[in-house]
């Protein structure tokens, strides 16, 4: 059985595809998704300084940083968690509801994996209240 690809555009064609063919700019952060029957897979390309909000969500998420860095905040709320600058490599999964935010620390191009499938639009946003994640 083949698996169903789209992306926010509409159908891919399968079984391979190109990122390229899925980017949409969000402000100054480059968004690739596609998604694959119950996952949503991500490729994003945010600047440094840009804040990934604070959000809890109904999927798990595995969070890959592919180049540069990311301070993630995993659990808690917004007075603290469990939190770590990811780099090159790294990897935090993020359970079903739980709470998360970060901080790019540098340019930076992250995957992310979504599952079951729950589209989230507009994981960055780049604001003044910042400086709680870059004082660490």
């Amino acid at each position: 059985m083949t698996a169903a690809i789209s992306s926010r555009r509409g159908a891919l064609t399968g079984p391979f595809v190109r990122w390229a063919d899925t980017a949409e700019r969000r402000g100054d952060v480059v968004v690739q998704a596609i998604r694959i029957d119950e996952a949503w897979v991500y490729m994003m390309e945010p600047a440094a300084g840009y804040v990934v909000k604070e959000q809890v969500h109904a999927s798990e998420q595995v969070v890959q940083v592919v180049s540069g860095s990311l301070r993630l905040q995993v659990g808690g709320d917004e007075r603290g968690g469990d939190e770590r600058l990811l780099t090159e490599h790294d990897v935090a999964v993020v359970p079903a509801g739980t709470y998360h935010r970060g901080l790019v620390t540098t340019p930076s191009r992250i995957f992310e994996l979504n599952t079951p499938a729950e589209h989230t639009a507009n994981l960055f946003r780049s604001e003044e209240h910042t400086s709680e994640l870059q004082s660490h």
